[in-house]
């Protein structure tokens, strides 16, 4: 039977059309020095380190409300000018309180803009600046290379959303910003909670793998505040949404016996490094929270040769690793190059933003790319195991093996020869440079991976690569590139402002700042803060609602941990209680009570308490009033109007012998003397609203003929900063003239400060600091404002005369402007 040539010939061209496959098996790479994983420092370039958490003050950012939002931008050109060439990535947390305290200067730690009030968390204004700040954050980091991620921040102490506590409508508005801010960076938080959890924020939290923070442990045991690590049982799949990174506090974990230091992770960096029950205990908690990177453990001394090896063996469970146990390719390609392989998440998290995975054919001599393209796999959906089994030291469900299998058309007119199929993983934002690395031995100094031959329009010589490979651990040639665009913007100028009024404590006036926020000390399910214009007569009301644990309390913190000195205190505020009927109040020394415990009765309507206590002696850190709530109540507890004074006049203004410091005075006590005519007037100042305006009308023989006096009831020690503010104009047509004095009040007159200057006729702020060169005793000292020079009208305002004390910083007081 003779059959037909034509399907025969068919089946044959089918065959032969059939493309060729090669198949390597790459070895697996020792450690790697990849980006957005393994140690974070604040600082500085060590090993496995590719990350910098820098804290960034508001008034870096912004200096006031007129500013310009290309600051943001020529500040981190400033802070990370040798970033993208160390391939260094930035996670920034920008905030406004240090620590509630002052520097070792005296100068207050505080970095609110210059025309925003000083702890103010609440006002419309401070929320309108918020929002603001966020967006104009977002405009500039959100696509900028040089930002990994970013810490929320701004509220409460470092910006860790405590000192105080956001309240729920805070919460909601940092939400809602943050996300439309940052589409395409993710977003960190201190707190494990909604609203944050459920928008897809990720977690940084301190105290990380303390053995009394671990779930089970807190449990067992609730302290005083609930660790985000605990939280994490409520949010187990958040680390697929957002990085999970933190601080390993080492100073908790050697001052606190129960920490377990011997039986955890020791007390120090370089100690879990090179203690092996250690850094397999590390290494546990790294894969259970599936940690992608981690502080202060960055501290490790990377010149010892032990240590970086155990540094090294982390560093290969922090974050992701890819492994890619096969990889084939057609090395005749025709039309279109054929590529699969199998790659594995080793590591313990997702690698997050949206990177490509890039095929290329490099020049086999030169090394230099012929032709890339992106390969559609999403390397985001290379996911590690779950849920780590800590005592068998394996996952329960082992990470799975991911296949990709792709044809990437390959141009026409792509010259005839051999060359070096190769991946790599780009930098999306920064100019698609190759950064992330395969854990293989096959690597090239550059990025690429080189894994066999292909041969267009021939065959190559041999398909499978033997070598020379270079050394992967860590390639000092990668790095990114940063847009011109932003690389040429420069610091604006510092536009012209009216410095917002700081409240000053005074034990003769006033110890409670009105406006400053206060804490919440949680030790109840569902406890929250929350902020009403609901008080007596409509004033700002604080409360707190929920079911109470044992002792819940709500306190308020001295500013710049400033000290009350011993006295007779007089306490009066506003109380009222919904379901709440039981309460204390005392006054404690951090958190050592100092006075005694006051029991409240609180009912449903507004009623004032006074209430008289001594302060016998002074504070060893500083004072906090505090309001206890005892557990077994469920409902809400209001406070409002709270002032805090001595008695009567009791006390002074400071009864410590050693220093007369810390006090400020306004310009209340001021008054006019000599050939002028002065009052108190209204004002239409956003800043003020009372004037003093001082009329000299016809030129004296001396300057201080006319003028307002200031004569202090404080001494003033020899040495001691004292820092004076003002506010100024005429209403002349030509510029008036001031003088001011600090000198004493009875001969021989002796001068500490005098100056002389000329006043236009626009408000400007008038700042002026300098030592006390003599001790003035009580009324021994007198402030002067010389203005009989020439006959004028003029306006003062916000007369501000403190002293800060022995060993203050001048420069500081200057730079922070007019009270």
């Amino acid at each position: 039977m003779k059959f037909p040539s034509l399907p025969i010939l068919a089946l044959w061209a089918g065959l032969s059309a059939a493309p060729e496959w090669a198949t390597v098996e790459p070895a697996p790479s020792g450690p790697i020095h990849n980006p957005l994983k393994g140690f974070r420092p604040d600082r500085g370039y060590k090993m496995f380190s590719p990350l910098w958490r820098v804290y960034v003050r508001w008034n870096d950012l912004e200096k006031c409300e007129a500013d310009s939002p290309q600051r943001l931008t020529s500040y981190l050109n400033d802070i990370a000018a040798s970033a993208p060439a160390s391939n260094v990535k930035l996670v920034p947390r920008v905030y406004l309180d240090w620590d509630g305290s002052r520097d070792d200067k005296g100068s207050p730690r505080q970095y609110w803009p210059g025309d925003l009030r000083r702890f103010d968390y609440r006002s419309d204004a401070f929320l309108a600046r918020l929002r603001r700040l966020i967006q104009r954050m977002g405009a500039a980091w959100n696509r900028d290379p040089r930002i990994a991620y970013v810490q929320m921040g701004l509220i409460g102490y470092w910006g860790e959303m405590h000192s105080p506590s956001p309240d729920a409508a805070l919460k909601e508005l940092l939400t809602r910003e943050f996300l439309a801010a940052f589409p395409d960076k993710r977003v960190l938080v201190r707190t494990g909670e909604e609203p944050f959890m459920g928008a897809g924020f990720g977690i940084y939290y301190d105290t990380f793998a303390a053995y009394s923070r671990e779930p089970e442990r807190f449990d067992q045991d609730p302290g005083p505040q609930v660790p985000t690590w605990a939280l994490t049982k409520t949010f187990p799949k958040q680390w697929l949404r957002a990085p999970i990174e933190g601080e390993v506090e080492y100073n908790w974990q050697s001052k606190n016996a129960r920490e377990r230091a011997e039986e955890t992770f020791g007390k120090s960096p370089d100690e879990t490094m090179t203690v092996e029950r250690y850094r397999r205990y590390m290494a546990g908690k790294f894969r259970r929270y599936h940690v992608s990177y981690m502080g202060w453990i960055s501290g490790f001394n990377d010149q010892d040769p032990e240590v970086l090896a155990g540094a090294a063996a982390l560093n290969e469970v922090l974050g992701y690793r890819f492994v890619m146990p096969r990889f084939s390719w057609t090395p005749n390609p025709s039309g279109e190059l054929g590529v699969r392989f199998a790659v594995r998440n080793d590591g313990s998290a997702p690698f997050y933003p949206k990177w490509p995975v890039a095929v290329a054919l490099l020049d086999p001599a030169t090394r230099e790319v012929r032709w890339q393209a992106d390969l559609k796999a999403d390397l985001r959906a290379w996911l590690p195991g779950e849920n780590w089994d800590e005592s068998m030291e394996k996952w329960e469900s082992p990470p799975r093996t991911y296949e990709v299998d792709e044809a990437v058309p390959l141009p026409a007119g792509l010259k005839k020869g051999n060359y070096v199929i190769a991946l790599a993983i780009l930098d999306a934002e920064g100019g698609r440079q190759p950064s992330v690395r395969f854990a293989m031995k096959n690597y090239w100094k550059g990025g690429w991976h080189p894994l066999g031959f292909v041969g267009i329009g021939a065959s190559p010589a041999s398909k499978k690569m033997s070598g020379p490979f270079d050394e992967l651990i860590r390639d000092e040639t990668l790095h990114y590139d940063v847009p011109a665009s932003l690389l040429s913007v420069k610091a604006p100028p510092v536009p012209v402002f009216t410095p917002a009024p700081v409240f000053t404590a005074d034990p003769q006036v006033e110890l409670i700042d009105p406006i400053r926020s206060w804490s919440l000390e949680r030790r109840g399910p569902n406890t929250e803060i929350t902020y009403t214009q609901d008080g007596p007569r409509g004033q700002w009301a604080v409360n707190v609602g929920g079911t109470f644990g044992p002792d819940s309390c709500l306190h308020y913190s001295s500013a710049y941990q400033e000290k009350w000195p011993p006295g007779e205190y007089a306490l009066s505020f506003q109380m009222r209680g919904r379901g709440v009927t039981k309460a204390q109040v005392h006054v404690a020394d951090l958190w050592e009570a100092v006075t005694e415990a006051f029991p409240l009765s609180p009912t449903g309507a507004w009623e004032k308490k006074e209430l008289r206590f001594t302060l016998p002696k002074d504070f060893k850190k500083y004072p906090k009033l505090r309001f206890i709530l005892t557990g077994d109540q469920d409902g809400i507890f209001s406070i409002s109007e709270v002032s805090l004074r001595f008695a009567n006049g009791s006390g002074k203004p400071n009864q410590n012998p050693g220093s007369t410091g810390g006090w400020g005075l306004q310009d209340s006590a001021v008054v006019p003397y000599g050939a002028l005519k002065a009052a108190k007037e209204p004002a239409s100042h956003p800043a003020f609203d009372r004037v003093w305006r001082a009329v000299v009308a016809e030129k004296q023989g001396q300057a201080w003929a006319a003028g307002l006096r200031l004569v202090l009831d404080r001494p003033v020690r020899e040495g001691e900063l004292l820092f004076l503010s003002f506010y100024a104009r005429s209403e002349g047509e030509l510029p008036g003239k001031l003088g001011f004095d600090f000198q004493k009040n009875t001969a021989p007159w002796t001068s500490s400060q005098s100056a002389v200057a000329e006043v236009g006729a626009e408000w400007k702020p008038f700042v002026f600091a300098f030592p006390a060169k003599i001790h003035y005793e009580v009324g021994d000292a007198k402030l002067s404002f010389l203005l009989g020079a020439q006959a004028q009208t003029l306006q003062l305002a916000r007369i501000y005369l403190s002293n800060a004390g022995k060993g203050a910083d001048a420069q500081g007081l200057l730079q922070g402007g007019a009270r």
